[in-house]
Formats: structure tokens, C-alpha cells, sequence
């Protein structure tokens, strides 16, 4: 029986050449980026001309708007981590 280390160095190489040997992957045959295009467009609303604008009045979108900046600019404070003694103390 070989030792080991010659076996490693018989093998690694054969190993390695084998990994340079796998078949290709396969293509897909759709192009490249169709599937982001089609779900772009499946979030697009057609909507007839003459419907009304449903959402947030003027007044409340503002309120939501600068509660949202406030929230950045305002950190919270820091907790303080919980410290548990653990051992004997003389």
C-alpha cells in the first residue's frame, strides 16, 4: 500500500485536472434580464384617464414625511447592556 502523502500527490493533480474537465452550463434561453424587465412592467397600473388619484390627502402625506425625517435625525438612547456577576467575590 502507498503511503499517504504520495497518494495525496498522485491524486491532487488528477483531481485537479478533472475539476478543469466539467462540461459547460447549460445556457438558459431566456435573455439576459427579461425576467426583471417583465416584473417591472407587471408593476405598472394602467388606470383610465378619468379615475381619481386614491391615497393620502396633501396634509397627512406631509405629517407622515416629516415623521419619517424626524425619525432619523432624533437617535434613540443608548441601553445599557445588562451585567450579570458571575463568580466569587472576595
Amino acid at each position: 500500500m502507498m503511503p499517504v502523502p504520495t497518494l495525496l500527490r498522485c491524486a491532487m493533480p488528477c483531481l485537479l485536472l478533472a475539476a478543469c474537465a466539467a462540461p459547460e452550463a447549460p445556457s438558459s434561453q431566456v435573455p439576459f434580464g427579461a425576467t426583471a424587465r417583465a416584473a417591472f412592467a407587471r408593476q405598472a397600473i394602467s388606470l383610465p384617464s378619468a379615475a381619481p388619484v386614491t391615497g393620502l390627502d396633501g396634509a397627512a402625506a406631509l405629517q407622515a414625511q416629516q415623521g419619517y425625517r424626524k425619525s432619523f435625525a432624533e437617535r434613540e438612547p443608548a441601553l445599557r447592556p445588562l451585567i450579570l456577576g458571575v463568580g466569587a467575590q472576595k
